[in-house]
Parts: structure tokens; sequence; C-alpha cells
């Protein structure tokens, strides 16, 4: 949301800004402690527990030591939130119920299955971004690392909409952001606009012939 306090730290590309909510400590199993931005969490998202939402929310992590999908839809919402985007050696994991937590994206790239039993309709957005050729055709090594994780994330997805579908599919068609590139929010929020012009004329269409 544009008046949110991420937007504001985001949208200006201020690198000040964000080390203000990023404490660096060589925690096992990440480089960030995530303590100061588990607090900005919690000033953005003033509900507590997922009991007290007035529309329900489900939020896919992974349990590193079982390498399984965790479906949390109780409790505190910041923690499930984190572990939900918490990136092996970057954030440490959240420990929650006995399970330690990694980014759900790792199993379940595409969660629109979790919520097919509690819904008619099901909409998912494909928010993976597509890289542009280098000049030279070779990339950096920070590069590689990072492209890896989405090219096995993008595998999950084909295979998963072989078997199942949502009854909208949107990609966003983003470009040239890498996973967890907070600094570039202005461009993703430019670039899914016309995703979100599309999810609309979309779903007007689909009221409308419900109603006819």
């Amino acid at each position: 949301h544009k008046k949110s306090k991420f937007w504001e730290i985001h949208k200006k590309s201020d690198l000040t800004k964000m080390f203000n909510y990023i404490d660096f400590g060589f925690r096992p199993g990440g480089l960030i402690k995530g303590v100061k931005f588990l607090n900005l969490l919690k000033d953005e998202i003033r509900v507590t527990n997922f009991e007290d939402l007035k529309i329900p929310l489900r939020v896919v992590a992974t349990d590193f030591w079982n390498h399984e999908e965790v479906i949390i839809d109780s409790g505190e919402i910041h923690k499930a939130v984190i572990a939900s985007f918490s990136l092996p050696g970057l954030f440490p994991p959240i420990e929650l119920d006995n399970k330690l937590l990694f980014d759900g994206g790792m199993v379940n790239p595409l969660p629109y299955d979790i919520i097919e039993d509690k819904c008619d309709f099901t909409i998912a957005v494909d928010v993976s971004a597509k890289k542009d050729k280098n000049e030279n055709g070779f990339p950096p090594s920070y590069e590689v690392l990072f492209s890896s994780f989405q090219i096995m994330q993008n595998s999950i997805v084909r295979e998963k909409l072989k078997k199942s579908q949502p009854h909208i599919l949107l990609n966003t068609e983003i470009k040239n952001v890498r996973i967890h590139e907070f600094l570039k929010a202005e461009s993703i929020y430019t670039q899914g606009q016309k995703a979100k012009d599309t999810l609309k004329r979309i779903l007007t269409e689909r009221i409308e012939e419900k109603n006819k």
C-alpha cells in the first residue's frame, strides 16, 4: 500500500533507510537476525493473531528438517509471514510448533491450492520475474545464485499446473528483479499495473456473466 511504511522505505530506493530495519548478525541459518524487521511488520500489521482477521488467511512455509510444506492459519501472524519469506542463508529460520520454517516458495511458489477447500473461486498471481539476457551471454555469479532458485520455483509451478489450475491465473510479467530485491519496489509496482488492470477486467466479466 502506498501509504504504508514499507512503501515509503522501498519506493525511495534509499539504502540508509533500508538498513535501519536490517540487523546483521551471523545467527545460525542467516546473515540477518530479523528482529528489527519483525518489529516493523508488527507496526504494519496491527492484527496479532490469525483468529482475529475478518478475512481468513493461510500462509505457506517450508519445514526445513522434513522438507515438507507447512500451512499456517492460526496463532501469531507476524512470525508466520516472516517464515513464509525467510530465504535460507539470508534470514534465519522461524521456530514454530517445534519446526524450523523457511520460505514457503521452496515447496509451493504459487499456493492457490491451499485454499481450494475454503472458497468457490481461486485467483493465482505469478510474480516470478524474468531476466533479460546479458550482452555477453554470461550472467555474473550472484545472478546465477538467485536465478537458480527462481528456475526451480518455475519448474515446480509448471508441474503443479498440469495437475490442477486456479480459475484465474495471472502472470505479472515482471522483469529484471531478483528475489528479495526490496529497493526495486517502485519498478515492481509500475510493472504490475498492467496485470492489475487485466485482473480487474477479467473479474468484471466473470461477475457480469454470473449475474445474467
